[in-house]
């Protein structure tokens, strides 16, 4: 009787896993991984700043092959691959900008445009997953525009329904901490950190909301929460 009851859980356990499926866009479960969406040319996203007017807007224009190329609002044309994470932007003017490894950091990635290789999100998503990223930028906070560190812990830190102009989502809440320079250094002396939200939305296959904590590292006009106000997606 043993030996048929360890055969059938053996056998029941295979028939879970061979039977898995990921979850449909549209009918998110937050007890399961979520996959990288498939963007199709025409699918459009625009977000407003919270706090003044003005947004962002982003349009796929191009969706074969193993990069996507979306256009965004100041011109700008941004390579995603299929996981979301651009590998490079083609400015108006033809100029592309790329990351390079900066040597001996595994994470260091050196860009005039941190945005290309940032990896803000890691599929599949679920609860309680993390991990980093780091790059090297001119430190605009430093003054005189020396090369520092940039580095990102994110953790996915839970699933709820968040409210945005274009509507109301089940998202994923990743939660974000920069930290300016050296590590090392104690997190509240100076302020060399700040933790700022995001929520990504597996329904609309973007963010739509992000928020920044009220903290003296977030100063200056880039540090903007904003909304999804709508969006098309097919």
């Amino acid at each position: 009787m043993t030996k048929r009851v360890a055969v059938l859980s053996v056998a029941v356990l295979f028939l879970t896993l061979t039977v898995w499926r990921p979850p449909a866009f549209g009918a998110v479960d937050c007890g399961d991984p979520v996959l990288a969406p498939k963007h199709q040319v025409g699918e459009k996203w625009t977000w407003t700043w919270t706090d003044e007017r003005g947004g962002e807007i982003s349009e796929v224009v191009q969706a074969e092959g193993d990069l996507t190329q979306m256009k965004l609002a100041n011109g700008d044309v941004a390579f995603h691959d299929k996981d979301l994470i651009v590998q490079f932007v083609k400015r108006p003017n033809g100029e592309i900008v790329r990351t390079q490894s900066v040597e001996p950091f595994v994470l260091g990635l050196r860009s005039a445009n941190p945005t290309v290789g940032q990896k803000t999100l890691d599929f599949p998503l679920q609860v309680g997953k993390e991990w980093e990223y780091g790059y090297f930028a001119s430190a605009a906070r430093g003054g005189r525009g020396n090369l520092t560190t940039y580095w990102h812990s994110f953790k996915i830190v839970a699933c709820e329904d968040v409210s945005t102009p274009a509507g109301k989502f089940p998202a994923f809440k990743v939660e974000v901490t920069e930290v300016y320079g050296d590590r090392a250094l104690p997190l509240n002396f100076p302020p060399t950190h700040g933790v700022y939200h995001l929520w990504y939305a597996p329904q609309v296959k973007s963010y739509v909301k992000r928020h920044y904590e009220p903290m003296p590292y977030w100063i200056g006009p880039a540090f903007r929460d904003y909304e999804l106000v709508k969006f098309e997606v097919k």
